[in-house]
């Protein structure tokens, strides 16, 4: 870790990767691809698990990794059309300044998706690196481990109690 005069210096820069991991929640959020764009560095990698992998790619695979913004951000974004809105709560935020100057954030995640089927509720870990670009972190590595992800049922509109009569 580079030399740092004290705990301040790093805890801006943890305070910095938050913002940026927020800011990505956030665009995932609200299906903004725009906004998505301005998180990652033109050379940004996003690694997907196996299981993911083979959503995304058709068939059973190993880790693979998708590699420049414009790919990323195709991937992510078409997401969105998988859900009707989304929320994302991120926690427990570790940030660590690398020999190279490069930032590694870890943190846990929560999130909703509505859908049309219920809500999916997941939990997960978030692995980013970000580094230094034009005056701001970006996000060169982005790998997301969904630990868990249950699905509650679309709850049924209550029958109408209107005009009934009592017995």
């Amino acid at each position: 870790m580079p030399d740092l005069p004290d705990d301040r210096g790093l805890a801006e820069i943890g305070w910095r990767a938050g913002t940026v991991l927020h800011r990505y929640c956030r665009a995932i959020d609200q299906g903004d691809a725009g906004a998505l764009r301005e998180v990652f560095a033109a050379d940004a990698a996003l690694v997907v698990a196996a299981a993911a992998a083979a959503a995304v790619e058709g068939g059973p695979g190993s880790e693979q990794v998708f590699s420049g913004r414009d790919t990323v951000v195709g991937i992510l974004a078409s997401l969105f059309d998988q859900r009707q809105w989304a929320r994302h709560l991120v926690s427990n935020l570790f940030v660590d300044v690398e020999p190279d100057g490069s930032v590694d954030v870890r943190s846990y995640f929560q999130y909703w998706l509505g859908r049309a089927d219920g809500t999916a509720h997941g939990v997960g870990d978030y692995h980013v690196t970000m580094r230094e670009s034009d005056g701001r972190l970006a996000i060169t590595t982005l790998a997301a481990t969904i630990l868990e992800e249950i699905t509650l049922p679309a709850a049924v509109p209550a029958a109408s109690t209107a005009g009934a009569t009592a017995v």
